[in-house]
């Protein structure tokens, strides 16, 4: 594929699909919102933060199509675009499993919203231990590049770290993932403090193996 001018695949056409679900769902129910909806939630659960329906709606909708828009469009003005043909499709399925969280998200505000009975906590740390573990699954196919992966200093400076990095990080990752689905069983306090303990350890131990690394290869030079 040209890294010179934008094409379209069919990993956009289902990317649309997954755009066109919350949005219709939201247009559908729009009318049977409250006037102010909630969005943000503490750690025990509890709303404590709301927007206006109308801003909701905008705001959601242009989320849906701005992360995987920009996504597209990014690849062809990094400067390591000609990388790009290299992991193209896992690049796709990277934008397709943002979507698709972000779409799922707003389902579940949506339906919270609504007065249905929604564990927002529990679904909230299931998806976001899901799209680690499928992160972490497609970790290691991810080419040097600007936009996408662990970028770190070190990383970025020399792309033998940047392989090696992304080969520690990918299982690193995926058990992490797996490891937040099953705290999101958890009474809701303690699966919160577990998961940001879970998810900083997987976040700083390939920041510090790509310095040390990075270290050591150029000590060898």
């Amino acid at each position: 594929m040209s890294t010179s001018k934008m094409k379209w695949n069919k990993y956009d056409f289902f990317i649309l699909i997954i755009i066109l679900i919350p949005t219709g769902l939201l247009v559908t129910f729009y009318n049977k919102l409250p006037n102010e909806l909630a969005t943000h939630f503490g750690i025990s659960g509890k709303p404590n933060g709301y927007q206006g329906k109308i801003t909701f709606l905008l705001f959601n909708i242009f989320l849906l199509i701005g992360v995987p828009l920009l996504m597209k469009v990014t690849r062809y003005i990094d400067p390591q675009k000609r990388n790009y043909d290299k992991f193209e499709p896992t690049y796709d399925i990277f934008r397709l499993i943002f979507s698709a969280f972000l779409s799922v998200m707003m389902i579940t505000l949506l339906f919270y919203n609504l007065g249905h009975s929604v564990n927002i906590q529990m679904i909230i740390l299931i998806c976001i231990g899901i799209l680690f573990m499928f992160l972490g699954n497609y970790m290691s196919r991810i080419r040097f590049n600007y936009t996408i992966g662990i970028r770190t200093p070190w990383t970025l400076a020399n792309e033998e770290v940047w392989r090696r990095t992304h080969r520690l990080g990918g299982p690193l990752w995926l058990t992490g993932g797996l490891l937040v689905v099953i705290l999101a069983f958890l009474p809701g306090n303690i699966a919160f403090v577990y998961m940001m303990i879970v998810l900083a350890i997987i976040t700083i131990i390939p920041m510090v193996y790509s310095y040390f690394l990075f270290k050591k290869l150029d000590h060898q030079q």
